[in-house]
């Protein structure tokens, strides 16, 4: 087979780097909401939870597709 046929489907590397990337974005975005903690209604934390959660499962979809992306984009260099 030629090297062109042992290529992997599915690039980890790229993958998990860009989950641990954006996962610390988003640490950070809500570090700096909770500050202003005091200043919420009761019900915010709770919103606040919910909207990590939602950010969390979009990264982990974009996180996947990124992975298998990359293995497109070696597969279309010649």
């Amino acid at each position: 087979m030629t090297a062109k046929g042992k290529q992997k489907k599915f690039v980890f590397n790229r993958g998990f780097l860009f989950f641990w990337k954006s996962n610390l974005v988003l640490f950070l975005a809500i570090l700096f909401l909770y500050i202003n903690n005091s200043s919420w209604s009761e019900e915010g934390g709770s919103v606040l939870l919910v909207l990590a959660l939602m950010w969390e499962a979009l990264i982990l979809l974009l996180s996947i597709i990124d992975s298998v992306k990359a293995k497109r984009a070696e597969s279309l260099k010649l």
